[in-house]
């Protein structure tokens, strides 16, 4: 039964993303131009919904949704820049990757391929060169 509302959900979402435009490259592009608002728009309405969940969550089930100072993980800054330009150069997150093959957007492969190629290359890099804790934010 999890499986199947998890799948409904995943579909669900696909849809909220497909209908918002997230899986325009030209709206996305135009996003981070600033040339397109809508996209923005649907960004803040999203923060703003999801910073109200955090509040009730935090106010029905007390010390569920901790909103305490932690610590930044130090590859939290080059991994935005890095995750931001790919998104901005290839229209797509992993998230809209899979909701634009799903649309039948077939060029996506190539960014979720991307994706994994990439984060198959920071598990060496990382091993190698940085040696930083393997943990989230939230285990510091």
């Amino acid at each position: 039964m999890k499986s199947a509302l998890t799948v409904a959900v995943g579909i669900a979402f696909g849809f909220v993303m497909s209908r918002t435009g997230f899986t325009s490259w030209d709206l996305v592009h135009g996003m981070f131009a600033f040339t397109q608002f809508q996209l923005l728009l649907v960004f803040m309405l999203s923060v703003g919904v999801l910073a109200a969940g955090w509040i009730a969550v935090d106010r029905l089930i007390p010390g569920r949704g901790s909103f305490g100072p932690r610590a930044i993980h130090p590859g939290t800054i080059i991994g935005g820049v890095l995750f931001g330009a790919g998104w901005a150069l290839s229209g797509g997150c992993p998230t809209i990757s899979l909701a634009q093959i799903g649309e039948g957007q077939l060029a996506a492969i190539y960014t979720l391929g991307g994706i994994l190629i990439g984060n198959w290359i920071y598990s060496r890099v990382h091993e190698r060169y940085f040696k930083w804790p393997a943990t989230s934010c939230l285990d510091q």
